[in-house]
């Protein structure tokens, strides 16, 4: 890769950061900029990986207001999905197109793209170099995440087994992170409402890996 395409590839990593900085912040409409920077940016240095990230990220923004497109950005990024691709890059792009999916009440897609994801750690091969952005990607982070996702579709039956293992496995060393899944757990023993069938909130609010775990710069980019 030429030195220009790999700087346009870092331009588009952090164009990806910032924009998830906004997003958390509140600055929706420069989350969307920063995003499409990001998108154009990929897709000049012909990066694959970077560029279906960026669409997952404007699957996050576009849950608020239309899911059904969400979901669609979301399955587009998935479809940059090749023979190439790191597997934790596979995991981290079918892990939100399975919170898109859950958040729009689809639990037959949520679990296809969480057994999409998981099977793309499991053929990982030994030594197989992954980006900095997706590094932190592993059996524990997305046990986690299929518990949020079954917790949001109501499913506590399938939900708390896998957050009380996967946060039995994690270390209390990260508190913040723990405390906050923890209250994932919490709200998967909540019996269901009809206020809580379908929660309004788009996001799942968790910005950056723990900070002492492996993470690109400024954190990894995981909503």
């Amino acid at each position: 890769m030429s030195t220009l395409r790999r700087l346009t590839a870092l331009l588009a990593e952090q164009a990806q950061q910032a924009g998830w900085a906004a997003f958390d912040g509140g600055r929706t409409r420069d989350a969307v900029d920063l995003y499409d920077e990001s998108r154009a940016a990929a897709q000049d240095a012909q990066d694959p990986d970077l560029y279906g990230n960026s669409l997952a990220f404007l699957a996050y923004k576009t849950l608020a207001d239309d899911r059904r497109t969400a979901v669609a950005f979301a399955q587009d990024s998935c479809a940059t999905i090749t023979t190439r691709t790191p597997s934790t890059v596979c995991a981290l792009l079918y892990e939100r197109l399975a919170w898109a999916c859950a958040v729009d009440g689809r639990p037959a897609g949520t679990e296809r793209a969480l057994t999409s994801a998981r099977q793309a750690l499991e053929d990982a091969q030994e030594g197989e170099p992954q980006p900095d952005w997706s590094v932190w990607v592993d059996h524990t982070e997305l046990d986690i995440m299929t518990g949020r996702r079954w917790t949001e579709l109501r499913r506590p039956l399938r939900a708390v087994p896998v957050l009380t293992e996967a946060l039995c496995r994690f270390s209390d060393g990260h508190a913040r992170d723990k405390a906050l899944y923890l209250s994932w757990l919490a709200d998967a023993y909540r019996p269901p409402t009809r206020s809580s069938r379908r929660p309004r909130r788009p996001a799942e609010h968790s910005s950056s890996p723990p900070v002492s775990r492996p993470s690109g710069p400024a954190g990894a980019s995981r909503p």
